[in-house]
């Protein structure tokens, strides 16, 4: 395998090659992690995880258990073969009984702002708090690079040279958002990520915003490889620690998997084909930057943002039924009103607050402990 220079969590880069533009690397890094463990649960703790289960149930929000020095929240039902599923913001750890052990699925979010070695070193210490590790095995690796200066077309990823013979286009060949390359061990996307995030609240511009060379006002495309557990062991990679330490390679695997190349038309083999320059520039960029925790801000943000068109509307309808024409004129009525609705303003406001934090993330802000997402910037 060629060497290339490990692409991790990137900021700053600019990949050039002999073109006028540039493509410019915003980000870089695992987005995606899952690891398995051979690993024993006490009795003891299976007993209370079945309690809390049963009690998830019963009140339809995840029942909060704190594992080491997170606090997790068991959900109403396992996720085969794991029979009890705990979530928190950062990752979701899967428990169960026999030989089904224990996994880890390290999130996007917690990724961005933390690390997978951060993420792996937490899950991992909730396991032991609750029982041993005989064994620890890598599952999935998904690696991504977010872009700009390049934007994918048609003709291009048509003619992109891939041992995949699945190639969707989604949402239509005549609006390609989405260019996806097999369905296996091995799954290749080239994909406009601005689209996907305008579709739902995201901390990916939070991001991408510490990078100088970001320019709001065009599209972030991402390439993203996806290796599953045949493929991570056809490399060599069998623990997470191999996962973490070879990012690299999975980036330059990935690159020779998928290669886009330039379009010669007296040539009718498309592997005798130059490779596309924005590939070449997109391989070959060389890796800055850090986690960022304060993208957590950016991803509350923007998912509390979608529902001001919402709340706009309501207020608007409030204010012409009672004809009132000031905006905080409706706000302090709208105050009032809640005060009547509900038995005790502020007690069963933030009982409804917590259920909804639990429904969502796993773990509420309530008990004194650290808010899940702190100033989020309204």
């Amino acid at each position: 395998m060629s060497a290339v220079p490990p692409l991790y969590n990137m900021g700053g880069s600019v990949a050039t090659c002999d073109r006028s533009s540039a493509v410019h690397v915003l980000w870089s890094g695992v987005d995606t992690m899952e690891t398995w463990y051979a690993a024993s649960v006490l009795p003891a703790w299976l007993d209370h995880l079945d309690w809390a289960k049963l009690r998830a149930r019963k009140r339809d929000v995840p029942e909060p258990v704190t594992l080491g020095l997170t606090r997790y929240g068991v959900d109403r039902k396992g996720l085969k073969p794991w029979a009890y599923l705990l979530r928190s913001p950062d990752l979701h750890l899967r428990l169960g009984r026999g030989k089904s052990g224990a996994s880890i699925r390290c999130l996007s979010l917690g990724l961005a702002a933390r690390g997978a070695a951060a993420l792996l070193a937490e899950g991992e210490q909730a396991i032991e708090a609750c029982g041993t590790i005989l064994q620890k095995r890598v599952s999935r690796i998904d690696v991504a690079v977010d872009f700009q200066g390049w934007a994918p077309g048609l003709a291009e990823m048509r003619d992109a040279v891939c041992p995949a013979t699945f190639r969707p286009i989604y949402p239509s060949i005549d609006n390609p958002e989405t260019f996806q390359f097999g369905r296996g061990d091995i799954v290749g996307r080239v994909y406009n990520k601005t689209a996907e995030v305008a579709r739902g609240g995201s901390h990916w511009p939070g991001v991408w915003r510490e990078d100088a060379s970001y320019d709001a006002s065009t599209d972030v495309w991402r390439v993203e490889f996806q290796f599953r557990t045949d493929a991570l062991r056809d490399m060599g990679i069998l623990t997470p620690d191999d996962g973490l330490a070879r990012v690299g390679d999975l980036f330059a695997t990935g690159f020779d998997w998928l290669s886009v190349r330039e379009r010669n038309n007296g040539d009718t083999n498309r592997r005798r084909w130059p490779q596309h320059w924005a590939w070449t520039a997109l391989r070959s960029a060389s890796p800055t930057g850090e986690v960022l925790e304060r993208c957590r801000d950016e991803h509350a943000y923007t998912h509390a943002v979608q529902y001001i068109p919402q709340v706009s509307g309501l207020l608007v309808s409030i204010g012409a039924h009672l004809g009132m024409h000031d905006p905080s004129e409706v706000l302090a009525w709208v105050m009032r009103a809640m005060g009547e609705h509900h038995s005790d303003k502020v007690t069963d406001f933030e009982r409804l607050v917590i259920a909804r934090q639990l429904e969502l993330f796993g773990v509420s802000t309530s008990g004194g402990l650290e808010p899940v997402y702190a100033h989020i910037g309204l």
